[in-house]
């Protein structure tokens, strides 16, 4: 379990650096260090059962390319997530953000790698690991924006038992999980898979509707055959992907 800090060791910013899954995260000093902080309500029930499984697979987790826990805090009315600060920002703020960073096929193609190394970690535990929200918003960028982790576990599941609630973000879950159907580990892969096509077009995950927002949009274009345009990849793209990833 995560291990439980002083609250008054806890030195708040009003600066909010983010939103998951059950709360706001927001940097804050400990123990002279600057981190991140996500911070449970506890007014629905709900958001306490997030917050606690939150806390619990990400207390158990200790992998690279995943958000490393320092520990948990309370103030009596919420509860305190504390987790190393990456200050480089999300991968989704990088591909649409004001700067416009550039980057190659190859960082692309690195960044998935490191993704999916963290997916096989996570899905071949003793007790696997769903995450159910993969998409640029919960990976996190550091050393220069070369290396990648995976945040915000808020609808994170173990796979002891095949899931059928909806859960994660409509743009990219798996038809199976928006169906309510079983559905296992492989949400995360199709997840996945949205993700790289995202990076190798830097294009929005339906973009092509008239009005790519609208969760019925997306509902209806993903529940209409004759609405589903299969993702295409320029040739130069593909070639370029061929080369960059590792014969090993």
């Amino acid at each position: 379990m995560a291990k439980q800090v002083d609250f008054a060791e806890l030195k708040l910013s009003e600066k909010i650096i983010g939103a998951g899954s059950g709360g706001a995260v927001r940097k804050a000093t400990f123990q002279d260090q600057e981190i991140a902080v996500k911070i449970f309500d506890f007014l629905e029930k709900t958001v306490k059962k997030n917050a606690e499984r939150e806390i619990t697979h990400l207390s158990e987790i200790d992998h690279e390319h995943v958000i490393r826990v320092i520990g948990r805090a309370s103030d009596g009315k919420k509860d305190y997530l504390l987790m190393e600060y990456l200050e480089e920002g999300s991968l989704h703020n990088y591909l649409y953000g004001d700067d416009k960073w550039e980057y190659t096929v190859e960082q692309a193609v690195r960044w998935a790698l490191q993704c999916a190394k963290a997916l096989a970690y996570l899905h071949s535990l003793d007790r696997p690991i769903v995450h159910r929200d993969i998409k640029p918003q919960n990976m996190l960028l550091h050393n220069q924006h070369e290396d990648l982790k995976i945040c915000d576990f808020g609808l994170a599941t173990d796979m002891t038992i095949n899931k059928t609630d909806m859960q994660g973000t409509l743009r990219y879950m798996a038809p199976e999980a928006i169906k309510h159907l079983k559905y296992t580990a492989k949400c995360d892969v199709y997840s996945f898979g949205i993700m790289l096509w995202e990076l190798m077009t830097r294009q929005l995950p339906y973009s092509h509707l008239e009005n790519p927002n609208s969760q019925y949009a997306i509902l209806k274009a993903i529940s209409s055959v004759s609405l589903v345009v299969r993702p295409t990849i320029c040739h130069s793209v593909r070639m370029n992907v061929e080369i960059s990833i590792p014969k090993s």
